[in-house]
């Protein structure tokens, strides 16, 4: 992979992460500017990535089941779920 390539992928995941950690320490709604704050992006660049906080959300599921291949199906599932549940918490 070129330096360039390998940029782009590591501010990709930097906006994954930032957005599993706030999904992780509030019940807030979440918001793309929120999330570019905490990964030390610009909004364009985030918009980049993601067009929507669905699809960022996507990104984050997909990120966490990766991330639980390791462990059992039950723990990846809760992991899953506790995400999942906060969303739709704070979109109610």
């Amino acid at each position: 992979m070129s330096a360039r390539a390998d940029a782009v992928a590591r501010t990709r995941q930097q906006i994954i992460d930032a957005a599993a950690d706030r999904i992780r320490g509030s019940a807030e709604p979440l918001t793309l500017l929120d999330v570019a704050a905490r990964a030390g992006a610009s909004r364009a660049t985030l918009y980049r990535h993601f067009a929507s906080v669905t699809s960022l959300l996507d990104a984050v599921a997909a990120d966490l089941l990766c991330t639980n291949r390791g462990r059992s199906p039950a723990a990846a599932t809760a992991a899953l779920a506790g995400l999942a549940v906060r969303a739709v918490v704070s979109d109610g």
